[in-house]
This record gives structure tokens, sequence and C-alpha cells, in this order.
């Protein structure tokens, strides 16, 4: 299987070389963002503290077991910091939940949805791993064949990035954490950006895209990617991570050699030596795919990248909507085509969720896409509103995937909607389960898991005027897989709080808005037997939507 996809790399790598002229990178790749600190004037105000967790009874096969309400801008700022977007990331354990954001630390019980010890900053717990003060951009895993958990984030530096594992499964025990240089730019200064994490099989891997000046006192440009590989072992190692084996695969950028935006290693269990990594082309509106062999080893290579075959064109998302009138209606930011959060290798499919927009259409969409691994050839994609009578912008995508190739899928939806809550900015979620030619059925409808408090949501600008700046959201959301229980899936999203004035409870408050984080349990029904299935499939109403995936491997859902 492996010669096959060296084969159709080796096809993309020729076909790239006779190219008659260099590329240009997509122009939503090579804008820098900043992390946006509110000004100094917002100053917090009332305590913002969580609410009570809510708990419910599943009553559908797939349904909200429990949810709570994670750190805010609120929280945050009780901790003298102020940041837009939170970079919203948690993960699960056998006893906690764990969210890792900008700005903050905190830890959960996951019986009950309460904050097991204080809530610190970020920089707090990277330093008392033995690391530094960081810039932010975390990701956290925990890792089920180890029992302990895993973090990723700037350095003081942003050159540099920092790997902390815990000792134990206790995330407020010991940690330990080491630094490594991102990348090291042009003697200007620079920025390993946008971090990613994966766990596969004896390794792990971390992506970046790379931003730095031509000189002193320049703009941040988009210099090329960089696929950091380490030992899994070794990062584990029980006096902390040890980084001697650390493997670094840069691509500048040529205009040429297409390794992709975002790269994001595919998370697989395991001891394989071979990892898949899965971006966004530079150059077409489509995915990249390739391989490391040896990964986890100084000796590890990369295959040639191809375009994944049989995907359905797309074009960069627009703006969300909200349900107001004038210059704040239509601002939140979507982002982009990246692969925001993990992407999955599952009985060798491998699945990720992506934000675009359907070619003639101008609205958002999530595109869940389940991929050959080893041939890199689309098995199906399916995507989470689109179609005609579509109204709402979806974006934002994470998901996960058991054993059993069941998905969960959390994302953000808005509109111009003015009914009820229907077009707030919320956090949703669904379900699929896979079928054996690599198709999703629908599991579930629509769950709204929470909705904003407010209509309007912008910050950089007080309430009633326009927005300031790009409306920051996100920049995404995450689903793990309870390591007690693969069909209880938690999902952390972002929803817009209330105002910071008198209107939202806090009288002298500057007027600002204010983001939070919510965290849900989704309980998925037990995968039953073929004949079964089919009899659900048609009591739920979903037999045409099957059958369309089945002929033409795509789906608006």
């Amino acid at each position: 299987m492996k010669s096959v996809f060296l084969v159709a790399a080796s096809v993309a790598t020729l076909m790239t070389s006779m190219a008659a002229t260099a590329r240009e990178a997509k122009p939503q790749f090579t804008e820098f963002e900043e992390g946006f600190v509110n000004p100094p004037t917002d100053i917090h105000v009332g305590n913002g503290s969580s609410s009570a967790p809510l708990f419910f009874t599943p009553s559908a096969p797939t349904s909200v077991v429990s949810s709570f309400e994670g750190a805010s801008d609120y929280s945050t700022r009780a901790l003298g910091i102020g940041l837009i977007p939170p970079d919203t990331m948690g993960a699960v354990g056998r006893t906690q939940y764990v969210e890792l954001i900008n700005g903050s630390f905190s830890v959960y019980n996951k019986a009950t949805g309460l904050l097991a010890a204080p809530r610190v900053t970020d920089s707090t717990f990277w330093q008392a791993a033995g690391g530094t003060a960081t810039g932010g951009d975390p990701r956290i895993q925990f890792d089920a064949q180890q029992n302990r958990w895993l973090a990723v984030g700037f350095g003081s530096n942003n050159a540099n990035l920092q790997v902390a594992v815990s000792a134990t499964s206790d995330a407020l025990g010991v940690w330990k954490a080491a630094t490594f240089t991102g990348y090291t730019g042009l003697g200007f200064g620079a920025t390993a950006d946008f971090p990613t994490l994966a766990v596969s099989g004896n390794s792990i891997l971390i992506g970046t895209n790379n931003f730095a000046p031509s000189s002193a006192g320049d703009a941040n440009s988009f210099r090329g990617t960089t696929l950091n590989i380490l030992n899994k072992d070794q990062v584990f190692a029980a006096a902390g991570p040890i980084l001697t084996s650390l493997k670094q695969i840069n691509t500048p950028l040529d205009g040429v050699t297409d390794n992709g935006f975002a790269i994001q290693g595919v998370n697989r269990q395991g001891g394989s030596s071979t990892a898949t990594v899965v971006a966004s082309s530079l150059y077409a509106y489509d995915n990249v795919v390739y391989q490391v062999t040896n990964a986890g080893a100084p000796i590890g290579t990369q295959t040639a990248s191809q375009i994944q075959t049989g995907g359905v064109s797309f074009e960069s998302p627009n703006p969300g909507r909200q349900p107001v009138l004038g210059a704040n209606a239509r601002i939140l930011a979507t982002g982009d085509e990246r692969t925001g959060t993990s992407a999955f290798d599952v009985n060798g499919r491998t699945y990720f969720a992506t934000t675009v927009q359907e070619i003639g259409s101008d609205h958002a969409v999530v595109r869940v896409t389940v991929m050959n691994t080893a041939t890199g050839a689309v098995l199906s994609q399916t995507d989470i509103g689109g179609g005609a009578s579509n109204v709402f912008d979806y974006w934002e995508g994470s998901l996960a995937v058991n054993a059993s190739g069941q998905v969960v899928v959390g994302y953000n939806r808005s509109g111009d909607v003015t009914t009820g809550v229907a077009g707030r900015a919320s956090l949703f979620a669904r379900s699929f389960n896979t079928n054996a030619d690599g198709t999703l059925a629908a599991t579930s409808g629509e769950i709204l898991v929470k909705a904003s408090l407010v209509d309007e949501y912008h910050n950089g600008s007080a309430f009633g005027q326009a927005s300031v700046g790009r409306q920051r959201w996100g920049d995404y959301s995450t689903v793990t897989i309870d390591p007690t229980n693969d069909q209880r899936f938690w999902l952390i999203g972002e929803f817009a709080r209330e105002y910071n004035n008198a209107a939202g409870g806090h009288p002298s408050g500057s007027g600002f808005g204010r983001w939070g984080t919510y965290v849900a349990q989704l309980g998925v029904a037990t995968v039953p037997e073929p004949a079964t299935w089919a009899l659900m499939i048609g009591g739920f109403g979903f037999v045409g939507v099957a059958a369309r995936r089945r002929r033409s491997g795509f789906a608006s859902a």
C-alpha cells in the first residue's frame, strides 16, 4: 500500500517541477495574524464566574450528557490577561477535563464540571513545569497509552516552542517541560506560528507556519513551514521530555513545493513508525497529503506531497453573519480552509474537518473529509451546512473518531435569522457513523450545545460602535474521546458572553464584548448490527441522504 502512495506522490512532484513559473501562495495564508489584546481601558469588572454544571439523561442516539462553562474573557482578565481570541483548546482525561487557552490553565472535575483547583495563568503553568512564560497558541492532549498529559505552546519568544508532559494522569500534579527553536527567521525576529499537535505511533508531530520580517521593523511575511518530529518515548521520559531525536523538516516558500499550510499530523494509535500529514494546499483550493517514514528517529524522511484525489472544489469562506443591522452584521471571522485541530487515522481512513465555501455559495460550511490513508484518495466529503436553502454560516469545525468509526463534529453556527437565538453565533455538534465504503451516515441532527448570550459579538470597540479590526473567533474548537469510554466525546468551543456594561450587569464596565468557552460531554449509541442500522436510518429519515452519498461520495448535511 505504501508503494501506491509513493508512486502517486512522485507523479505529483514531477508535475509540479514542470510548472513554467513559480506560483504565489494564496493571499489568506500570507497575512500574519497577531494575537489581539484589548485596550488597557477594558478592565475586568465583575467576577464572570462559571455557571453551575448542567446534566441531562440521554434521550436520543446522540445527546448532551453533561455540560459546563469553562474559562471566559472575564476569568482570564481576573488573572491580569486580556487576549482575543482564546484559541479554545481542551482535552478529557480519566477523571479531569483540562482547558489550556491563551491566558489561562484550568482543571475541572469531569464528574461535576467544577474547578478542581484555582485557575492560573498559562505562563504560571509553563513556568511551574520548568519552562518559560508563553506567547500562547496552546495545544493539549491526554495520551491513554502513556496515561499522561501532553501540551505544546509558544515560549516567551515566539520563535521557540515548549513541550510539557505530566508525571501522572493527574493534571494538577508535576509537569516537566522542554524548549526548542521552532523557526529562526532571518535574524530580525521570527514566529513558529499555529503549532499543531498529533501523536502518531512512535512519534509526536508538531507543525508550524513560519513568519518573519525581511528586515528590522518590517511586517512579518510567510516564509514556509516546519514539521517537527519527536520520539514519543523520549518525550514521555520519566525525567521530562528529551528532544535529542528531534527531526525538523523545513519547507521554504519557493513557489513550487507544496507541503501545505497549517500542516497537521494525523493521530494514530499503535507503534507504527510511519506517520501521515494533511494540510491545506498553498496554491490550490484542495488539500495535500504526505507521509513520514521512520518517524520518531533522526533518520525520518518525508515523501513528496500529493494533492488528495477526488476532492470537491471550494472557495475560502467569507465572514459570518449575525442577526444585527449595520456595520457589525457580517464581521465574524470564519477562518480559512486549514485543518484547525486534530485529524485521526482509524481503520486505514483519515478523518479531518475544514471550513470552506461551496462554489457558487455565499455561506461558510464545515467539510468533513474521509480519505484513504495509504493512497490519499477521498472516500467521502460531507458538508455541514450548504445547499440552496441554507441561511447559516458554519465554521471552526473539529472532530474525533472512535475505534468503531463513530464521529462527533463540533462547530459554530451563525446567521442573519432573527427568530429567538437562531442567528446568534453558537456552539453545535453532530454525529455520524462510518459506512463500509467510507461514506458517513448521520446519527443526529444539529445539537445546540451553547447559544451565545448576545445577538452581536465584536471586539476592539464598545457596544453600539462599529467593529475595529478583524473579529477573530476561536481560533478553533476541539473534540476529544473519553479514555474510560470511547462512546463519550468531549467538545469545547466558544460563545459570546454579555457585554461588559450596565445592561450586562457591569455598571462601571467599559462596554466591550466578551467571549466565553463551553464544555460538553456527548454520548453516542452503540453501533448497531447492519440490519438494525438500516431500520434506524429509515426511522430518522436519512435514507435519501445516505443513498445520495453513496452515489456521489459527497453530501451536504
